[in-house]
């Protein structure tokens, strides 16, 4: 669990430090009141747009670079309304918690909060004091945070042991279900010379060749220099590892099932033109077999079962509470169109 303790607790330093480092938004300006819009209300308690930023920031930078116009604002918009679900789960478990007979000792979040300040360069609490007021926060918000994302993850690990067991059957079950993902493909590695079609003399040039390869097969990257108009030409063609199931019908069934390593195939006549083919190397594909793969499965298979189990759990906790959210197209929007219209507005203005 230490472990787990530490990564959250870094998560955390990050989303909050993030915030500082950039602007959200393609450099919007946040203003007091722009950070103050309330998104969502739990329990009576709001969630506004300055307790979204810090999670959002860093995706949102990255949407940025692969998003542009509408297409940007609608994913700022999905992001930032995943951020108000999470902080709403989080503030509902944490909740619980406060009625259960639980303690986390406050060693374990000192230890948390020494590791994050090493890991953002903060080689005492002084400079993570310093570095927390020069973000808009300070140390005890910070710890509460902390505390808050240790709580979470206890109760959703109580939770998820309590409630689920990965048997062998189950085990196997997704094996059967999900084979060609434990499969290792064949793998092949070409190198090729291309003459297009309409070349000059083509006819010559691919007497020439083959005859020169027949007598000579460790002429082919000097040929390829010489005549080829396809990739690689100054690297003897090398097309480099390509799976077989992904290549060119014609070109696979030149190299037939098993081609030996160091042969040259061709001519290959085609629409686009006469190939000859080198393979120089061939790795041969594999199944994994069920006995060598129950780490993995079981990985997945946790995963999944996780999410099911914070969803349930969640869900349980949202049917007692009253939640509202000012966001349009959120579930139980609320009627407030003002509130609905500027609160993750993602524009700024």
């Amino acid at each position: 669990m230490r472990d787990l303790k530490i990564v959250f607790a870094l998560l955390l330093c990050a989303g909050m430090f993030g915030a500082v480092a950039a602007p959200a938004d393609g450099g919007m300006v946040r203003t007091p009141d722009r950070l103050n819009a309330v998104l969502a209300t739990i329990n009576g308690e709001p969630i506004s747009l300055g307790d979204v930023l810090p999670m959002t920031q860093s995706k949102e930078i990255q949407a940025a670079a692969a998003y542009s116009g509408e297409a940007l604002e609608k994913e700022i918009y999905k992001l930032r309304l995943e951020a108000v679900d999470d902080l709403i789960d989080n503030k509902l478990i944490v909740a619980d918690y406060a009625t259960r007979n639980f303690t986390i000792p406050e060693r374990d979040v000192d230890s948390a909060l020494d590791e994050a300040s090493i890991q953002i360069g903060c080689r005492s609490r002084t400079e993570l004091k310093k570095k927390l007021r020069e973000s808009g926060s300070s140390l005890e918000e910070f710890r509460k945070r902390v505390r808050d994302q240790l709580i979470v993850q206890l109760m959703l690990h109580r939770e998820y042991h309590a409630s689920n067991f990965i048997t062998p059957e189950d085990m196997f079950r997704y094996y059967s279900e999900h084979k060609d993902e434990f499969s290792r493909p064949e793998r092949i590695e070409l190198a090729m010379l291309q003459l297009p079609p309409g070349t000059p003399e083509l006819e010559k040039q691919v007497r020439e060749i083959s005859e020169k390869l027949a007598a000579d097969p460790g002429a082919f990257p000097e040929l390829v220099l010489r005549f080829s108009s396809g990739p690689g030409r100054t690297d003897g063609g090398k097309l480099g590892v390509i799976e077989r199931r992904r290549l060119r019908a014609e070109f696979a069934a030149a190299l037939g099932e098993k081609p030996v390593v160091g042969s040259i195939l061709g001519p290959l006549r085609t629409a686009d033109g006469v190939f000859w083919l080198k393979v120089i190397d061939r790795q041969p594909g594999e199944i994994v077999p069920f006995e060598r793969s129950g780490a993995e499965i079981r990985r997945r298979l946790e995963i999944e079962l996780r999410r099911k189990c914070r969803a349930r759990y969640c869900a349980r906790l949202r049917a007692g509470a009253i939640i509202r959210y000012f966001i349009p197209g959120a579930p139980d929007v609320s009627d407030n169109k003002d509130l609905e219209n500027k609160n993750i507005n993602t524009n700024g203005k």
